[in-house]
């Protein structure tokens, strides 16, 4: 399923299934890291309802729904900080609310529940193809595409054309991010972070499902487990040209830059 399906009102929280949340989950990640897939594997965990709710392609939507249909931009949005978080425990929170994060949108998650008060638990999702992982965002960033229909981003940073500069400062800023989380994550008890790495949850869910419950003090539904499947699909015949235009000069600049 489309992640843009999941804003309409028939996903809100039904009223009486609505708790005060116990705890937090923090999906920690960067573009195109298959977090959808993990989101929706949480979902179906009974693990909060995750989704990129500090996006402004979810952000304001939502706000335009439950707060006022005049928000049309993310400087009005993140204006409403504060009672959009209110509401997103109202209306997206179960014993868990659960965020996919990107590093660049974690001082608006902190506002937003500056004033709450539960536990966090963090999941540092990651993807060892860093390659194809800035591949995909650099098709994304050509066509406003990110999933497996014709729906367009309307936020996300376009460009018109791609050139070996572009390419190796999307590589870099994936890098940077994820060094980010990683810096901020360090500073945090190792019992409220739990590592994942895109390939390994998608060779054996049910595995790694069952480590974060476990890791997380979750609750696990074995029964609940489905296929992640592949990483979306879109514009595959870009991102095979892409891949043999710049993938050589990203692999040089991989070596050049070392681990991450």
């Amino acid at each position: 399923m489309n992640p843009a399906e999941r804003l309409g009102s028939e996903f809100d929280t039904p009223r009486e299934f609505r708790a005060l949340p116990v705890r937090s989950l923090l999906i920690c990640s960067s573009p195109r890291t298959g977090g959808h897939a993990l989101c929706a594997a949480l979902w179906d965990q009974g693990w909060g309802m995750p989704m990129e709710y500090f996006n402004p392609d979810f952000m304001i939507p939502l706000q335009q729904r439950w707060i006022d249909k005049t928000v049309m931009n993310f400087p009005r949005a993140k204006d409403n900080l504060e009672i959009y978080g209110r509401l997103l425990i109202e209306k997206r929170s179960t014993h868990v609310i659960a965020v996919k994060l990107f590093w660049e949108h974690l001082t608006l998650y902190q506002k937003a529940f500056a004033n709450s008060y539960f536990e966090t638990r963090y999941i540092h999702l990651t993807r060892r193809d860093k390659i194809s992982q800035t591949i995909s965002l650099a098709a994304t960033m050509l066509t406003g595409r990110a999933f497996n229909d014709d729906f367009k981003l309307k936020y996300v940073h376009r460009i018109a054309h791609l050139d070996n500069e572009k390419i190796l400062k999307i590589y870099d800023w994936l890098a940077s991010s994820e060094f980010s989380w990683r810096a901020y994550l360090a500073c945090l008890p190792a019992a409220n972070v739990m590592e994942l790495e895109w390939e390994d949850f998608q060779s054996n869910p049910g595995v790694h499902l069952k480590a974060i419950a476990d890791k997380l003090s979750l609750p696990f539904l074995p029964e609940k487990i489905g296929n992640p499947g592949k990483p979306y699909n879109a514009d595959l015949a870009l991102k095979r040209e892409l891949r043999e235009k710049f993938g050589d000069l990203l692999k040089t600049h991989e070596l050049t830059k070392g681990p991450s």
